[in-house]
């Protein structure tokens, strides 16, 4: 693990141009706490980095004898859906084009690692024939963003069902003929995983992955120039970088985003309000009597869910990373961006939906 923490550190982060960030508690728990044999599934907030983590690993794992990272992800471009697999040596790129010739439409090379573009869906099964090729592995397999092959929340139950008990058969077989072991990941996002975490809670192992701890947070705001209060950008994002992209190609000009996050939640209570009937002042009474962990016992709150507001972080999850101890962070339930609990709080506190950006502002630089 030694070699994959010192390489990973010289792994750059298209979006933003910079070296990746210490993920490495994150890092540890997959390679030795994630179980084998298992399907994981990795979910999240929105822009916690689940995917800029998986093929960082791969090219961590790049000339590494014991350690094997491939990634595979999907996406939709003109109905057609394609996959993308990311693996870090290029005798495993020649072996995947030959055992998928007829689908293959390009390949390149990005810091030392291969991509494929294939046509269509490819799956795990596909390739267990290159797992039993080495001795003495470790493989680790990422499949992103699954839920774009098929919408059908009962289908997709069906097939990490079935693929839960073929893994455990691969594992077994790599172990036994080859000493290797084979760790499967899924990666979600945590509306899908919430909703199949009820329906498959004993097949698969749930774990929630986090932004940044607020350290290396800085450390990004510092290479970026960010000439904005560091504390005021973790009061609003936590650490989120996506959302920190967003404020870069606004110009840095915090108000802007911060009054589309109100409008977001403005929406939310609009929607809940035409469905319900009720007056705002009512749910906004209602709802200041709850606190972040008992604020699902409010029937606003799978509103609040739909919309990526909250999310539940209970002792039903596996932690792979550390959530930070913020008010916006419960023991059971959590704001995916703190900007949405401050908004909230605001809302609350003067009783009314039409506050401002400088509202908020104030409440974070408190």
């Amino acid at each position: 693990m030694k070699k994959i923490l010192e390489k990973i550190r010289s792994y750059r982060v298209e979006d933003l141009k910079i070296v990746f960030r210490d993920r490495f508690y994150e890092i540890e728990n997959i390679l030795t706490k994630i179980p084998e044999g298992y399907i994981n599934i990795i979910f999240g907030p929105h822009g916690c980095g689940k995917t800029e983590l998986a093929k960082a690993l791969v090219y961590a794992s790049k000339d590494l004898e014991d350690v094997h990272v491939i990634y595979v992800g999907y996406r939709e471009e003109e109905t057609i859906l394609r996959s993308q697999i990311v693996i870090p040596d290029k005798e495993g790129l020649e072996f995947i084009k030959n055992e998928l010739r007829d689908f293959v439409e390009s390949t390149f090379e990005y810091l030392g690692v291969f991509r494929l573009i294939v046509k269509g869906v490819v799956t795990i099964y596909e390739f267990f024939k290159y797992f039993r090729r080495k001795l003495n592995r470790q493989y680790v397999i990422f499949i992103d963003e699954f839920r774009r092959r098929d919408t059908s929340i009962s289908s997709i139950r069906q097939e990490l069902e079935v693929s839960a008990n073929i893994v455990k058969d691969e594992n077994a077989f790599l172990k036994e003929k080859v000493n290797s072991c084979l760790k499967v990941i899924f990666m979600s996002s945590d509306a899908t995983a919430q909703e199949l975490q009820l329906k498959l809670s004993s097949k698969c192992r749930w774990w929630i992955m986090w932004y940044l701890p607020k350290k290396e947070f800085f450390d990004i705001l510092e290479d970026l120039k960010c000439e904005i209060d560091y504390e005021l950008i973790w009061c609003i994002t936590g650490g989120n970088i996506r959302e920190i992209i967003e404020i870069m190609q606004q110009d840095w000009k915090i108000e802007n985003y911060i009054e589309g996050r109100i409008e977001n939640v403005r929406q939310v209570l609009n929607s809940f309000i035409r469905t319900y009937n009720e007056d705002i002042l009512q749910i906004l009474k209602k709802i200041s009597e709850l606190d972040v962990d008992s604020l699902d016992l409010h029937k606003i709150w799978n509103y609040l869910l739909e919309n990526n507001i909250v999310m539940h972080v209970d002792a039903r999850f596996w932690k792979l990373s550390s959530l930070p101890k913020e008010p916006w962070i419960g023991n059971r339930n959590a704001f995916q961006l703190p900007i949405y609990y401050w908004i909230l709080k605001e809302m609350i506190e003067k009783q009314t939906i039409k506050i401002s950006a400088n509202d908020i502002v104030k409440v974070c630089t408190k």
